[in-house]
């Protein structure tokens, strides 16, 4: 992580591309939902979440999760519920404003994720004295792009580095250290449909142009999110695969 973060902060300072708002589905298919398919495909992020509070409140003696790292999917599941919301409010009229609403959930569900993998993986001590302290980090870098970008010095490499950062430490965690509660196959899942979700992500117009302008490479990147995020989720009521 030291030389991640060394890496990332030798580039200059990444600004906020203005291009990025402009999404290539922005129809009204329904009254007072612009951008309705965009804003909509934030939908199931609420499912998944409502689910995983839903077990975690109903469920008793889980056979695949620790009651030490309840906390971690409760954050974890009420960041999905935030990122539904912050997401849909972005893209009602999407901007640079707008957008702190929607990565600060975002920021929050990486660092749970990586503490819960610490947790798992390394420490269950480790992992849940890191947890708040990585929490405050995530949502911390995204404050601080949001107030470059009052300066008009846009700086998102702290963000970049929570984001690709978690991840890629997470994929590392999953290589060299065992599994325990939380499966390589779940996790794998949830990485390469979160891949997925960024490649949708970056063919956004083509996409749309393929399929004939039904559909977005944006709004299939929320749906492929989603399905990732549903993998974690998951975790918390099926038994642990073996050790691989």
């Amino acid at each position: 992580m030291l030389f991640i973060t060394a890496l990332v902060f030798i580039f200059p300072k990444i600004p906020q591309n203005p291009d990025y708002h402009k999404f290539s589905d922005n129809r009204t298919l329904l009254p007072f939902i612009p951008n309705t398919l965009d804003t909509l495909s934030n939908f199931p992020f609420l499912c998944v979440g409502i689910v995983g509070i839903f077990y975690l409140l109903r469920k008793k003696n889980q056979p695949s999760i620790h009651q030490n790292t309840k906390l971690y999917y409760y954050v974890f599941s009420f960041s999905l519920i935030l990122t539904a919301i912050g997401s849909s409010y972005y893209h009602l009229h999407p901007n640079t404003d707008a957008l702190y609403w929607d990565r600060l959930p975002m920021s929050i569900g990486f660092m749970t994720l990586l503490s819960l993998m610490i947790a798992d993986r390394i420490s269950e001590k480790l992992g849940s004295i890191l947890l708040m302290p990585m929490v405050l980090i995530g949502t911390q870098s995204v404050w601080y792009w949001k107030l470059s970008e009052l300066k008009n010095e846009g700086d998102l490499r702290a963000y970049l580095l929570v984001q690709f950062g978690s991840l890629i430490s997470i994929l590392l965690l999953m290589i060299f250290f065992p599994q325990k509660n939380l499966s390589n196959k779940s996790i794998s899942h949830a990485l390469g449909w979160y891949v997925l979700a960024k490649v949708f992500e970056a063919l956004d117009s083509p996409i749309y142009s393929l399929t004939q302008q039904t559909i977005s490479g944006h709004t299939l990147k929320h749906l492929a999110a989603a399905v990732g995020c549903g993998y974690v989720i998951q975790t918390i009521f099926i038994k642990p695969q073996k050790t691989i």
